[in-house]
């Protein structure tokens, strides 16, 4: 009998379980998307869904991963190019950046010190006007009279 009662109420714990982990997974799945911006990998999540760490504690994880690191640093670069340069930025000086040792602040020193920059800041200088026609001497003497 005492099995029965436990098979019985251990049921009920089974779905309460079930459903409390569903809701830690799709919490887990939001996580995701919101701090790194994509899907969950299959492997990721089962691994944080076993874990006994909050959302709260798995979110200051996954702001610390190596891969927020280099999401939050492109989007910083991507921001100095469009700033500065007022440029969307290629691929490869893109990469260049996001992989250097340069901090941000550094980097935005380089990109304000570029050519590129500076060509963009400095007017360009006036035209030369045209020439004035030079004036035609005065005659001298009385006007003709015309007829």
């Amino acid at each position: 009998m005492w099995k029965f009662i436990k098979e019985f109420f251990g049921f009920f714990n089974k779905k309460d379980n079930d459903m409390a982990k569903n809701t830690r997974r799709k919490d887990i799945e939001k996580l995701y998307q919101t701090v790194l911006g994509r899907e969950a990998d299959k492997e990721g999540l089962d691994w944080w869904v076993s874990t006994p760490s909050t959302i709260e504690e798995i979110e200051i994880e996954l702001r610390k991963s190596p891969e927020y690191i280099t999401k939050l640093r492109t989007e910083q670069i991507t921001n100095l190019y469009k700033e500065i340069l007022d440029r969307d930025p290629d691929a490869d000086g893109l990469k260049y950046w996001v992989e250097s040792q340069a901090s941000i602040e550094d980097i935005k020193i380089t990109f304000m010190k570029s050519e590129e920059y500076l060509a963009k800041i400095t007017p360009s200088p006036e035209p030369i006007p045209a020439a004035k026609p030079a004036a035609k001497p005065a005659a001298k003497g009385r006007p003709k009279k015309t007829k």
